[in-house]
């Protein structure tokens, strides 16, 4: 999300630099904070779920994203078919390389 490497600070001074870095960083923290509070809006109020029902809604889908993130990373971002494709196929290799 960050605006960093569409800018050129070659041409700046070094503490103008510094400053505009300040600014995105704080650009970028405004915006969370703004999509988290439209998160929080957007919960249904009237649900019957405690606070801490919901803050480990929240943890567990934290986790899941983390999980998958790790998975695609994990696989050079290639479909699961396409990685257990090559694991058979590199598996059958070896057993004709071992007789």
């Amino acid at each position: 999300m960050s605006t960093e490497t569409s800018i050129s600070w070659d041409f700046f001074p070094p503490n103008l630099v510094k400053l505009g870095q300040k600014v995105l960083r704080q650009g970028e923290i405004n915006l969370l904070v703004a999509v988290e509070a439209l998160q929080e809006a957007n919960t249904d109020t009237i649900a019957p779920h405690s606070v801490r029902e919901e803050t480990n809604l929240a943890f567990d889908r934290k986790l899941n994203a983390i999980t998958w993130m790790k998975a695609a990373l994990d696989s050079d971002l290639n479909p699961v078919s396409d990685h257990i494709k090559a694991t058979s196929i590199s598996m059958e290799s070896n057993r004709y390389t071992q007789k």
